[in-house]
């Protein structure tokens, strides 16, 4: 069998998986109300991504064609923590808002 057959073979079936996790990532991204436990989500997949890159495609794919893949999973990887970093942020500044409404409530 070619093994450049093989390598657009598993470039097109990665392409897939990778678009889906795209889809995923911008869903949690672009959501206002996404929590943790959702953005936690998207990083497990990108894990998992990776792992199969790895573990099954990387003796069949170019060393430039894999450094690619690994590079646009960072990419999402980096976008997942920003809007991790963003959750965590919204949540320190509710429970402040809250403390400040029961302090406040107290002296009236």
């Amino acid at each position: 069998v070619d093994k450049v057959m093989i390598e657009k073979i598993l470039s097109m079936k990665f392409d897939r998986s990778f678009k889906q996790l795209v889809a995923l990532a911008l869903r949690v991204i672009n959501d206002e109300d996404a929590d943790d436990d959702t953005a936690m989500l998207v990083m497990d997949e990108v894990e998992l991504v990776r792992q199969i890159l790895l573990e099954r495609y990387h003796k069949y794919i170019s060393k430039e064609k894999e450094q690619l893949f690994l590079k646009k999973l960072r990419i999402i990887e980096n976008e997942i923590r920003v809007k991790q970093i963003k959750i965590k942020q919204k949540a320190i500044y509710l429970e402040q808002q809250r403390q400040e409404e029961k302090s406040h409530g107290r002296g009236r």
